[in-house]
């Protein structure tokens, strides 16, 4: 027995020795990069209660983009499968009404199975039913909205809320899908603007080269969507404002590629369709802060600290979090996917998704990670495997900085020079 205890306490003490907080402590200290920023770092081992390693863990920072850890687990543990489109028959017409899934005809990740099934009826009835969301988040800046990373959240989200507009080879510039209002004015400053309040655009076609693609969010409404849908589908499509009562759910195929685009690529109005999706699915209605409340209510027992969460995709300046709480997540998230998951779902340093080029080490990756990037903001949390082949969880939080973005990559990329050597 007493063998035991000493075995024990051998192998709990190794973490400790292996990583320091003082060392790092010392590392983010000596870094010029770091002087002018609030810095904080959790690293646990993977699986393991363990005490975190790190420095000032239990502070608040803002996560930006890593608020998407959150959304991701709540989808995982909500759905076994993705429900997709609310169907029924009636007298040969499809009847549908919306889960708040939101590939359909969407630029980057399109969704062909659920296109080939609505194309496969005549005649379509869309049954919309609630339309009450707020355009944007709270804590949203409202003069990010021609960008393409705050596209308006919607019950239906189609086209991915974005009009493409291209050069083609007569020099005019072309809208897709082309039910919008375009005008030119030599004059602009920029190569195309939006009205705030309505979906008229302004081009500048001397500014828009042949080879651009540039993605504007436009204003969604009942009636844009009903077009959108006649001109997306073979199927004559028409708006119901009754209820769908009754139903079945068809569900996607591959829910792996919605969950890459908000991993590796970060994309906001798919997060935040995925807690309006998990709202729909847990308490029948369209509510993001429903959705919080209720995961928040879910995960009392584990969480650390108190959630101010307020978004599905971190474009609110209002969400906080401790990096201990983006631990204790990251700790589910491996419960739930393993690690051949989040090898597959989760930015590889030097490989893929937004650290593609950062992180890199030899041919194999040894960072799976996400990043959280708010003007003066930049996290980086996911896992690392050490050098000795031990894995990790970890969270780099850093708030408020005046350096470019790209220093402070590079200034993470020392942590985890190091813990990558010591783990």
């Amino acid at each position: 027995m007493r063998k035991f205890i000493l075995i024990f306490f051998i192998t709990s003490s190794i973490f400790s020795q292996r990583i320091s907080s003082n060392k790092i402590s010392r590392l983010i200290n000596k870094n010029p990069v770091f002087s002018r920023s609030h810095v904080a770092v959790a690293v646990q081992p993977l699986g393991s209660d363990k005490k975190i390693k790190g420095v000032m863990f239990s502070k608040y920072m803002t996560p930006a983009s890593n608020t998407k850890l959150l959304t991701f687990l709540g989808a995982v543990q909500t759905f076994d499968s993705m429900p997709i489109i609310n169907y029924s028959f009636f007298n040969k017409e499809l009847h549908i009404s919306s889960t708040g899934y939101p590939l359909l005809f969407h630029p980057k990740y399109p969704d062909d199975d659920l296109e080939e099934f609505l194309n496969s009826f005549k005649k379509v009835i869309y049954h919309h039913g609630q339309s009450d969301l707020p355009r944007f988040g709270p804590g949203w800046a409202w003069d990010d909205y021609p960008f393409y990373f705050s596209a308006q959240t919607s019950i239906l989200p189609l086209f991915g809320n974005v009009a493409l507009f291209i050069k083609n080879s007569d020099n005019k510039i072309l809208a897709y899908p082309p039910l919008f209002k375009i005008s030119e004015d030599k004059s602009l400053n920029n190569s195309i603007i939006r009205s705030e309040s309505t979906n008229s655009f302004i081009v500048n076609s001397q500014k828009v080269l042949q080879r651009d693609s540039i993605y504007i969010p436009f204003k969604t409404s009942e009636k844009l969507t009903a077009s959108l849908l006649n001109y997306g589908l073979d199927s004559n499509v028409i708006n119901s404002t009754a209820p769908l009562l009754t139903y079945k759910v068809l569900y996607s195929k591959n829910s792996k590629r919605i969950y890459e685009a908000i991993l590796k690529d970060s994309d906001n109005l798919i997060s935040e369709s995925l807690l309006l999706m998990i709202s729909k699915e847990l308490n029948d209605s369209f509510s993001t802060l429903e959705a919080i409340n209720q995961l928040k209510k879910d995960w009392n027992s584990w969480i650390p600290d108190p959630l101010l969460w307020f978004d599905g995709s971190g474009l609110s300046r209002y969400t906080m979090m401790t990096p201990r709480t983006i631990v204790s997540v990251l700790q589910k998230i491996h419960n739930q996917i393993g690690l051949k998951g989040i090898q597959s779902y989760f930015s590889a340093g030097g490989k893929s998704g937004t650290i593609k080029e950062y992180y890199k080490k030899g041919e194999t990756p040894f960072v799976y990670a996400k990043t959280g990037t708010l003007r003066n903001n930049h996290n980086l949390s996911g896992y690392i495997i050490s050098r000795k082949g031990n894995w990790y969880v970890f969270s780099i939080m850093v708030n408020h900085f005046e350096n470019p973005t790209k220093e402070i990559r590079l200034a993470i990329g020392d942590l985890l020079e190091y813990l990558y050597n010591r783990g």
